[in-house]
């Protein structure tokens, strides 16, 4: 789903949140093959993968919260999710930097860099 535009919003209704980190699920999937079924189930819920191109194949990667109960199909990498994009341009949001953020509807969030929040009318 895309984001609304910046102009839908104001400051006062967005929260200041340090962007964490936080460990990540990672699989190889060979070259030329498709993630095991059961991997796959966990890339689709996730609805937040990057990938990652290295020699044999792919490594998949999504925050390791989202492979709850088919941990033993990944690997953990410790702060492997080191950082996040805003909602509004695609800038990068990294471990320890400041962004704002609101819900969404469907229950997730969305983010906001620096550069945006400052695009967020006031009133």
């Amino acid at each position: 789903m895309a984001a609304p535009v910046l102009s839908e919003f104001r400051k006062s209704s967005l929260r200041e949140y340090v962007f964490p980190g936080t460990d990540a699920a990672t699989v190889l999937v060979p070259s030329g093959a498709e993630p095991a079924a059961e991997v796959q189930v966990v890339l689709d819920r996730s609805h937040q993968q990057r990938w990652f191109p290295v020699d044999g194949g792919n490594i998949a990667k999504v925050p390791f919260h989202h492979a709850r109960g088919s941990e033993h199909l990944f690997q953990r990498e410790t702060n492997g999710w080191d950082h996040e994009h805003c909602d509004f341009c695609g800038g990068r949001v990294g471990i320890g930097e400041l962004c704002w953020t609101a819900p969404s509807p469907g229950g997730g969030i969305f983010i906001f860099c620096r550069e945006c929040y400052e695009k967020v009318p006031s009133e």
